[in-house]
């Protein structure tokens, strides 16, 4: 259940860059537009395009967080799960694996739209807006939802 650093590495990697890609494509309209409109942080991460709309994280970062999830934890093999301790403990570590997952996630989906907002829009602009406390708020909840979608989806695994 333990996870490859290497293989964690390149898939936080190759997420970063999704990420990057995935802001400016949905952003790109807003982001040439000079000057700046007073309400456009709001129209780029709470539109129905958005980068941090409802709509993508119904349907583009849970499938890919499933994904990133899957790939980064090694797989389950009967002579894995014989060599544990018990149950519990093979629980506890998938458990502290998908927590793992969640976090890293929620911290590049972060990153990236904090650093991309700031270099694109300004540090002022986010600021008399409340970004930054929006975009903790927001990570929070992204840990919980994700993380709470991929204990269900290794819950039902289970057999």
């Amino acid at each position: 259940m333990s996870c490859n650093v290497k293989k964690t590495s390149l898939l936080v990697g190759l997420l970063g860059l999704f990420f990057i890609f995935f802001w400016y494509m949905q952003n790109a309209g807003y982001i040439w537009v000079r000057p700046i409109n007073r309400d456009i942080l709001l129209a780029m991460n709470g539109s129905l395009q958005g980068f941090s709309s409802l709509r993508a994280f119904a349907v583009y970062y849970t499938l890919l967080f499933l994904l990133f999830s899957s790939m980064r934890m090694e797989k389950e093999t009967p002579t894995s799960i014989i060599l544990q301790k018990s149950r519990t403990d093979l629980y506890t570590k998938g458990s502290f694996n998908i927590l793992v997952s969640a976090l890293l996630f929620a911290f590049i989906f972060s990153i990236v739209n904090l650093g991309m907002s700031c270099l694109f829009i300004g540090n002022e602009k986010m600021i008399t807006n409340h970004f930054y406390t929006i975009t903790l708020l927001n990570s929070i909840g992204l840990i919980f939802s994700i993380g709470g979608l991929a204990y269900w989806k290794k819950r039902l695994s289970i057999k």
